[in-house]
């Protein structure tokens, strides 16, 4: 059970900088990291997905540099959480490695598909992520 990168903005070279979303086990994890592992935080959701058939996920982080910021959604519903690493967030996110689908740079390929990816400028609400959840458009 490697870890399947779903997407990722990471850079494995430098302490892996950036953050993903991955499937661990079966279940939705995500990473904020500066330098890892001593700066930065990891999140695992506590029930695994049914990995026959398609689902909605999505996370939010609402920029507060603490992993109770952070939110992960199945389907448009919030899950339950478990932070497996919560070490003082300190620095930036930022990396000049591109955005990737399916895989970081050069580990933890995706194993299965992935229809449509978007990614917002805001923290999304629960009401909102659970509206795209339902194939609804954001109102303006």
């Amino acid at each position: 059970n490697e870890p399947s990168t779903i997407l990722s903005r990471m850079d494995e070279a430098d302490a892996h900088r950036g953050y993903d979303l991955i499937l661990e086990g079966g279940k939705l994890a995500t990473h904020f990291v500066h330098h890892w592992p001593d700066r930065g935080f990891k999140l695992v959701a506590k029930q695994p997905l049914s990995l026959s058939a398609w689902h909605h996920v999505a996370v939010t982080y609402d920029g507060s540099r603490a992993a109770t910021g952070v939110k992960l959604y199945v389907d448009g519903q919030p899950q339950e959480v478990e932070i497996t690493t919560n070490t003082p967030l300190e620095g930036t996110l930022r990396t000049a490695k591109p955005f990737h689908i399916g895989r970081r740079q050069a580990s933890a390929p995706f194993r299965g598909r992935i229809d449509e990816v978007r990614l917002y400028g805001a923290v999304l609400t629960p009401e909102e992520v659970h509206s795209l959840a339902q194939g609804e458009s954001l109102a303006d």
